[in-house]
């Protein structure tokens, strides 16, 4: 029905919005029991691009959730999560939230959880992360609190099989450095950010004062 509604829009002349083919992409990602949900999600994404409407994190992020959703994960379905993923990540309107991420590492579970597949789960693991680190360096990383983190990390933990090595991935990716907790109460890089602002402005507050 879906597929129908753009085809009417079309064929009346008319260019679908980006909330229409949000709209669409949504309908796909809440089909959990269809096997091809997150193909037709990720094929809606790429002509929703073909027809000159920029993707928004919304659109992104539904289509992460079909993947995430999808009844029989593979390491091929994983495959074309992570680079829509790569995808969202290098865009420079669009960045995943914690929730997201957590929901990337889930996909991996699903689709490599055998004992013998360790080594490509924490392989991928490390592709997220890198990807991550983009949006870490661009300041272009959606809210991460206290709330959104520990889902996060305790999905990285179960797929790595190591507490240690996890929080090791999540050090090095930088990840670990902007999270909030729960209150605002900033730490990493946005609380020094925010001390040395203030530091900075009481220092001209000292110096007009001389």
């Amino acid at each position: 029905h879906s597929d129908r509604i753009l085809g009417m829009i079309r064929t009346a002349g008319l260019q679908p919005s980006a909330r229409t083919w949000n709209a669409v992409i949504d309908v796909w990602a809440n089909l959990e029991n269809r096997d091809d949900a997150a193909a037709r999600a990720a094929e809606t994404l790429r002509q929703m691009k073909a027809s000159g409407v920029e993707p928004d994190s919304a659109s992104y992020d539904n289509v992460l959730k079909a993947f995430a959703r999808s009844p029989n994960p593979n390491p091929s379905l994983l495959g074309d999560a992570v680079e829509i993923f790569r995808e969202m990540t290098s865009a420079s309107r669009t960045a995943p939230t914690c929730y997201i991420v957590s929901e990337m590492f889930r996909i991996t579970w699903r689709a490599l959880n055998r004992r013998e597949q360790r080594d490509r789960r924490q392989q991928f693991a490390s592709h997220i992360l890198e990807a991550l680190k983009t949006c870490i360096h661009t300041q272009n990383l959606r809210s991460i609190d206290g709330r959104g983190w520990q889902p996060m990390r305790k999905n990285l933990i179960r797929l790595i099989g190591s507490e240690e090595v996890a929080d090791e991935m999540l050090k090095e990716s930088g990840v670990a450095d902007i999270v909030t907790q729960p209150g605002g109460t900033g730490s990493g890089h946005r609380r020094k950010r925010a001390e040395e602002g203030g530091a900075s402005q009481g220092g001209s507050k000292r110096h007009l004062s001389n």
